[in-house]
């Protein structure tokens, strides 16, 4: 059950009162998951990733309490990876 993901997002701004200073340019993110199960649904394991180009981008940025005309922001997660393993009884 293989299954890839891609998410490209157009130029964007990350702030909720359109500060020109907080636009974005265009980005994409590429996710995956590969896995195996059971026949019956009784068990799964999967292997995955996130963001797996590793690409930096802003979620959101704000304007910096008590600093005059700075911009703060909360960096998107880096690359990611694990093994998900499920049972169902």
């Amino acid at each position: 059950m293989p299954t890839s993901a891609r998410s490209t997002t157009l130029r964007i701004t990350t702030g909720s009162d359109l500060d020109p200073r907080k636009l974005q340019g265009a980005y994409g993110v590429l996710n995956a998951r590969l896995g195996l199960g059971s026949p019956d649904g009784k068990w799964t394991v999967e292997i995955w990733g996130a963001n797996l180009a590793n690409k930096g981008y802003y979620q959101v940025a704000f304007d910096a309490p008590i600093q005059y005309n700075q911009i703060d922001a909360f960096l998107a997660d880096p690359r990611t990876f694990g093994i998900t393993a499920r049972t169902k009884f």
